[in-house]
């Protein structure tokens, strides 16, 4: 068992007064990483427990580029591009950009920050989820982060693990706006996911019918 071990297993439960207690006890925990080299603090951000991510934030002076963009703090998002631009591509130890975290999180002016100083809208993550920033902006259905990556010229089309494309993921969530969005953008409705489904398939099963009405009238036969 590792000493932090104690720590993650409060921060995956959402405990609160258990975190604090342990910081209490040990304040250099709050620096501590992961075996595989995630931040206690970046820990926290990915389980959304945001009392506790803002209790770790307490006990640090700085932030490392990928907390900071994940977390949305411009202050330490631009001080760290500006000593070094090329952090604006930098992947985190378990795959993930600056500007795919920032959009993940729904934060707008991070992503934005992020896309001036040179980020690429289009770094696909280096892991198994080959996630790209438009990705996780309609995952999460934050069209206004949707609408600034193709504007700054996202690549509407791009798969993910499985063989998913953003209009996927907006048709299996029930976004009208978000489908007529992309669709303005040029997605394929006929792209198919390594199930061999499209769009309209998944509007279908999980029953968005707008979605399925919208999509009807872009949709070609494709078997």
């Amino acid at each position: 068992m590792s000493i932090l071990d104690p720590l993650l297993g409060a921060i995956r439960s959402g405990d609160v007064s258990q975190v604090r207690k342990l910081l209490e006890a040990d304040p250099s925990l709050a620096k501590a990483k992961t075996e595989g080299g995630v931040s206690v603090l970046l820990f926290a951000i990915y389980h959304r427990h945001w009392d506790i991510v803002h209790l770790i934030r307490r006990y640090l002076r700085r932030l490392n580029i990928h907390e900071a963009a994940a977390i949305g703090d411009l202050v330490e998002l631009r001080r760290h591009l500006q000593a070094r631009p090329t952090l604006a591509d930098a992947y985190a130890p378990d795959g993930f950009t600056p500007l795919g975290l920032a959009s993940f999180f729904g934060h707008y002016e991070a992503a934005e920050e992020l896309i001036h100083r040179g980020a690429s809208v289009d770094r696909p993550a280096d892991n198994t989820f080959k996630v790209r920033p438009l990705h996780s902006a309609v995952a999460i259905g934050n069209i206004s982060l949707v609408r600034l990556l193709l504007r700054r010229g996202a690549e509407v089309n791009a798969t993910q693990q499985d063989g998913i494309t953003p209009l996927h993921s907006a048709a299996y969530n029930g976004r009208v706006d978000m489908v007529e969005l992309l669709l303005t953008y040029g997605a394929d409705p006929n792209a198919l996911t390594d199930k061999n489904e499209t769009a309209l398939d998944l509007a279908e099963a999980r029953g968005h019918w707008a979605v399925v009405a919208r999509l009807h009238s872009y949709t070609e036969p494709t078997r």
